[in-house]
């Protein structure tokens, strides 16, 4: 086993980390947050946000281990901490560093790791949010990316001194910083991939996803586009709306068969759905007394994509239909045609068309793609 040699501005390095004062507090919801994440996008058993200090590794969150400290000399991350980019060991059994560490002959029995090191505004590295598991494995580039992101996240958390003890020296903190803590977590529908997003959904039900902020969706915007299969994709906005919907209670019924695959950029189809659904809130009068029900169906013909949502309700928007929206008309009376005129901004800018009619007194709302 090769002990981590020490950073070359060690003592300064551990200046900063203390600084923070997080090392030994308690466990917090937004940092859980992040390493169910990563345990959800890199697919692995183990998530830690890692702070190395003198003596030992400290998991401020950890998710698939029990204990809250390792020794420093065997611990991964203080090799992690030596660089500064991603470090990944696809199998520790044939890496000379690690092939006889205790925490990889016991324990967790480590074979894959890849740790990100959190550095400060100082350019100084006090930990890590790294992936682990008992299997070999290789990152895929997204995953790389999607774990560089998030760690970026953390740091910028911590550094918002949401940790400090009150000082009467301190400078206030900036409250922006700290309130958009969710901002990132809100987005992670959009940055795994298909085979993850049923994890996903059991511990981010509920949660509000598709309130991005700019530095966020910017990202994901960058992510490659790869083909998803849109039952399972729709699939999963039904259960992440859910407890909104079940305040109404309206519900919402997928009937897209599997099979389907689409390539359309995913936050915005989940955002033209999204406005979608809200609008549909308005289509039930306070006196309707049938299940409030939307259904959503599609079919795929020569690679023209047509995706049907209905409602069993008109409410206020009865009297204007049917319509056809254009780029040179937008209806602006009313919430139900705030949301439907967003909805159809994110269409148009997937190169599709969007119509609304009404059917045997329910709202008929399609969406329709071409060479998709």
């Amino acid at each position: 086993m090769k002990v981590a040699n020490l950073h070359p501005r060690e003592t300064e390095r551990l200046e900063d980390l203390k600084s923070f004062s997080i090392l030994d507090t308690n466990s917090e919801d937004h940092f859980d947050l992040v390493t169910k994440l990563v345990s959800t996008i890199c697919g692995t058993e183990i998530a830690l946000v890692s702070l190395v200090d003198d003596q030992r590794q400290w998991f401020k969150s950890k998710v698939g281990l029990d204990v809250c400290e390792t020794n420093r000399d065997i611990s991964f991350c203080s090799h992690a901490l030596l660089g500064t980019e991603l470090l990944e060991v696809g199998d520790a059994h044939k890496d000379e560093r690690f092939f006889d560490n205790p925490l990889v002959l016991d324990g967790p029995k480590i074979r894959f790791y890849a740790g990100v090191p959190l550095i400060s505004s100082r350019g100084l590295p006090f930990g890590t949010l790294c992936a682990i598991d008992s299997r070999p494995k290789t990152l895929t580039p997204d995953q790389k990316k999607s774990l560089k992101f998030l760690a970026n996240h953390v740091v910028a958390f911590i550094e918002s001194n949401n940790h400090r003890k009150p000082s009467h020296n301190d400078v206030q903190i900036d409250e922006a910083l700290i309130e958009r803590k969710d901002g990132l977590i809100k987005d992670a529908f959009f940055l795994i991939g298909k085979d993850a997003k049923s994890r996903l959904e059991n511990y981010l039900e509920g949660t509000d996803i598709l309130n991005l902020d700019d530095h966020v969706l910017n990202w994901a915007k960058e992510l490659k586009k790869e083909p998803y299969d849109l039952s399972e994709f729709v699939g999963n906005l039904v259960k992440l709306t859910k407890p909104a919907r079940e305040k109404k209670q309206a519900l919402m019924i997928s009937n897209i068969k599997g099979g389907i695959s689409s390539e359309l950029n995913r936050h915005q189809l989940s955002n033209a759905i999204y406005h979608l659904l809200r609008s549909s809130q308005y289509c039930f009068n306070e006196a309707h007394s049938e299940i409030r029900l939307t259904t959503v169906k599609a079919t795929l013909i020569d690679k023209n994509l047509t995706l049907e949502f209905c409602h069993n309700g008109l409410g206020s928007i009865d009297a204007s239909l049917p319509y056809r929206f254009s780029k040179s008309e937008f209806k602006t009376t009313g919430p139900i045609w705030a949301e439907l005129n967003e909805a159809y901004r994110l269409v148009l800018e997937l190169g599709g068309k969007m119509d609304i009619s009404k059917k045997d007194d329910h709202i008929r709302c399609v969406l329709e793609f071409t060479n998709v």
